[in-house]
C-alpha cells in the first residue's frame, strides 16, 4: 500500500523506489519541488547578491565553469539549479549514512558526516551563499523532507546523474561536451578492464556524476565479500584503491554522493566502519593551474581582482601537508596575526627550505588582504581539493587503471585564450591537426594524453570514452600515433592502442554523436589493432541496466575504420591544384 504524507498543505508519496524515473519525477526539471525552489531561490539571491562573500562565490564558481567549459558560463538559472542539485545531493549523502536531517547550517557544511568519521564528502562550499539570506532554514528543510521519501539502501543506479540531466537543457550540455555515461557501458567497461579488483588502482580524471566510480567500487566491495574481508578492510581497500578528479563543482558533490551509495547503507552503519575520507575530489586533471616540470608541480588559484595564491610543490604533493599548512594560514588570518607567527609555525613544524617558506608567507599576506576585505572563507575549499591531481600525479600515487569519459568540449566553443592554451598544448605534443580540421578538434585527445604522462602507472592501462571520430578522422590522425611529446613539450608519452569498441549512430539512445572506447598500453609503440568490436541494435532506453543492454545489442568483429576526410569532402578534391582564390585574403579567412 503507497503512504501519503502531507507537509504544509502538499500530499507527497512517502517510501520511494531510487529508481532514476521516480528520482526525476519527483525531484526533476518538471517536478513541483523543484519548481517551488527555483522561485524561492531567486528570491534569497536577490536579497543576499551584492554581499562580498556571496558575490566571491558566484565568480569562482564561474571561473571554475569557465576552466570547465572553455567559455564563460554565468546566468541565474544555472547558479539556482546548482544551489538546488548540492541541497538534494547533501541530503542524500546524510540519508546513506544514516544520520538525522540537521540544521541547514549543519547540513551544508558537511558537520554530520564529519560526526560520522567520514571525512571529504560534504563541506562548505559555493552553494552555501544560501545561508546569508533569510528564510533559508525552511527552503532547505523543505527540500531535505523531499528527498527522504526515497529508500537510498536500494540504490543500483548513480541516480543522481539522471537528476542532474533532467535540470540541464540538452542542448546546453552538447554544446558544453558533456556527455554523461549509462551504467551499462561503465559497468560493461570496468568489468572488462579492471581484471584485478582487489589489488588494482582505479583513477576516473572525468569522474563527472561517478558513474565509473560508483561500478568500480562495488566492483571491488563484490571481490572482497568473495574474500571474506571484514567491513572495515574493504571500505579502507576501496578508498585507497578507487578515485576520482572533475573540475565541475557540483559534479564532484554528485560524485562523492554517488561514492557512498555505491559503499551502501549497510557498510557504512556498521559497527566496524573505519573513519574514511571520500577520494573524490575537485581538481583540474589537465593541470592547467600548476607551474613547473611534471617532477615538481606549484599550485596557482587566480583570486577574482585580487592576488595570486601560491602554493609550492614541496606543500602541494603531500595532501596531509597541505591540509595542515592550509588550515594553519585560515586559522591565523581569522585572528588577523601578523606573518611572524605562521613563519614561526611552518620552522617549527613543517621544515621547508627558504624559498618556499617565502611563498607560504607571502600568500599568507594576500588571505590576510581577502579576509579584511569580507573574502576569506571560501579559500580553504578551493586550495585543498585542486591541490589533489599534483599529489595523484606523484610516482607512488600513479593508478593501474585510468578509465571514464573525458570531456568532449569542441574548439569553436572555446574561449579565444582556452583555444590558444589548447593549440600550444596539443602541437606540443604533435596532435594538433589546425587548418581546416582545427574547429572539428575537441578536448578528448589532449585529455587522453595528459592522463598518460601524469596518471598511468608503466605497466597499467587506459580505457577511456570517446567520438568515433578518434577511429579514422583526420583531426585524430597524430593522436592515433599514440606518441604525445616532442622538443617542445615539458613532458613524452607513448601509447599502444590494444583493443576498441566501436557504437556508430545506429546505437541509440546512447550519446549525440557516435563514439567509441579506446584501451591502450603505456610505454609501447606499435600499429592500431586490424579490428574493432562493434556493437549494432537499439536499446530500449538509455538508462538500461547491463543484462538489458546485452539482450539488445549485437557484437562483431569489424575491420578497423579506414581514415577518412571530413563527411562531405569532395571526391575530386585531388585533382584541384587550388580553389578559390580571395583578395585581399585577411577580409576573408580568419582564425
Amino acid at each position: 500500500m503507497t503512504r501519503v504524507r502531507r507537509w504544509r498543505g502538499w500530499a507527497v508519496q512517502a517510501d520511494l523506489p531510487p529508481e532514476p524515473e521516480t528520482v526525476e519525477r519527483e525531484l526533476g526539471k518538471a517536478s513541483l519541488a523543484y519548481n517551488v525552489a527555483r522561485a524561492r531561490l531567486a528570491d534569497l539571491w536577490a536579497d543576499v547578491k551584492d554581499g562580498p562573500e556571496v558575490a566571491l562565490k558566484r565568480e569562482l564558481w564561474a571561473r571554475l565553469l569557465e576552466r570547465v567549459y572553455g567559455s564563460a558560463v554565468d546566468d541565474d538559472e544555472l547558479f539556482f539549479q546548482h544551489t538546488y542539485l548540492t541541497v538534494v545531493a547533501k541530503t542524500m549523502a546524510l540519508r546513506v549514512v544514516g544520520a538525522e536531517l540537521p540544521r541547514a547550517d549543519d547540513l551544508l557544511s558537511g558537520r554530520p558526516f564529519r560526526d560520522a568519521g567520514i571525512e571529504g564528502a560534504v563541506e562548505s562550499d559555493f552553494f552555501d551563499w544560501v545561508l546569508a539570506a533569510e528564510g533559508a532554514e525552511d527552503l532547505i528543510a523543505r527540500i531535505g523532507r523531499h528527498v527522504w521519501r526515497f529508500r537510498l539502501g536500494e540504490v543500483e543506479h548513480d541516480v543522481l546523474k539522471t537528476l542532474y540531466e533532467s535540470l540541464i537543457d540538452p542542448e546546453q550540455r552538447h554544446e558544453l561536451g558533456e556527455y554523461y555515461t549509462p551504467d551499462w557501458l561503465a559497468m560493461k567497461m570496468c568489468e572488462h578492464v579492471i581484471e584485478r579488483p582487489l589489488e588494482q588502482r582505479v583513477l576516473d580524471p572525468a569522474c563527472g556524476a561517478g558513474t565509473f566510480l560508483f561500478h568500480a567500487a562495488r566492483r571491488l566491495l563484490e571481490a572482497a565479500s568473495e574474500a571474506n574481508m571484514s567491513n572495515r578492510e574493504a571500505i579502507e581497500r576501496c578508498c585507497r584503491q578507487v578515485i576520482g578528479l572533475d573540475v565541475h563543482p557540483v559534479a564532484i558533490l554528485i560524485a562523492r554522493v554517488t561514492y557512498l551509495l555505491a559503499l551502501g547503507e549497510e557498510r557504512l552503519t556498521q559497527r566496524d566502519k573505519p573513519r574514511i575520507s571520500v577520494p573524490v575530489y575537485l581538481g583540474d586533471s589537465v593541470q592547467w593551474n600548476t607551474e613547473g616540470f611534471l617532477a615538481e608541480r606549484e599550485v596557482l588559484i587566480e583570486v577574482p581582482d585580487g592576488p595570486l595564491l601560491h602554493f609550492p610543490a614541496a606543500v602541494a604533493e603531500q595532501p596531509d601537508r597541505f591540509d595542515g599548512v592550509i588550515q594553519a594560514m585560515l586559522e591565523f588570518s581569522g585572528q588577523d596575526a601578523p606573518a611572524d607567527g605562521l613563519r614561526n609555525w611552518l620552522r617549527r613544524d613543517v621544515g621547508l627550505d627558504e624559498k618556499d617558506e617565502a611563498v607560504i608567507v607571502s600568500t599568507y599576506e594576500h588571505l590576510r588582504q581577502l579576509r579584511g576585505a569580507g573574502r576569506n572563507h571560501i579559500w580553504g575549499y578551493v586550495a585543498r581539493n585542486l591541490s589533489r591531481p599534483v599529489w595523484l600525479a606523484s610516482q607512488g600515487q600513479k593508478a593501474d587503471v585510468v578509465i571514464g569519459n573525458p570531456p568532449w568540449l569542441a574548439y569553436r566553443f572555446m574561449s579565444s585564450e582556452t583555444q590558444r592554451r589548447f593549440r600550444k598544448e596539443c602541437q606540443d605534443r604533435g596532435i594538433w591537426a589546425g587548418g581546416k580540421m582545427a574547429t572539428h578538434q575537441d578536448l578528448s585527445a589532449y585529455f587522453y594524453a595528459r592522463c598518460v604522462e601524469l596518471y598511468l602507472r608503466p605497466n597499467g592501462a587506459i580505457a577511456l570514452l570517446m567520438p568515433y571520430a578518434a577511429l579514422n578522422r583526420r583531426q585524430f590522425e597524430g593522436f592515433r600515433k599514440g606518441r604525445f611529446g616532442g622538443f617542445r613539450a615539458q613532458s613524452y608519452a607513448m601509447v599502444r592502442f590494444t583493443e576498441a569498441w566501436a557504437f556508430d549512430e545506429t546505437v541509440q539512445p546512447l550519446f549525440p554523436v557516435p563514439s567509441c572506447m579506446l584501451v591502450a598500453k603505456p610505454n609501447e609503440t606499435g600499429p592500431l589493432p586490424k579490428t574493432v568490436l562493434a556493437a549494432s541494435g537499439r536499446l530500449p532506453k538509455r538508462d538500461a541496466t547491463l543484462e538489458e543492454a546485452e539482450k539488445a545489442l549485437t557484437w562483431r568483429s569489424v575491420p578497423w575504420p579506414e581514415a577518412a576526410e571530413l563527411a562531405g569532402g569532395s571526391p575530386y578534391r585531388e585533382r584541384f591544384r587550388q580553389g578559390a582564390t580571395f583578395v585581399p585574403r585577411m577580409l576573408c579567412v580568419v582564425e
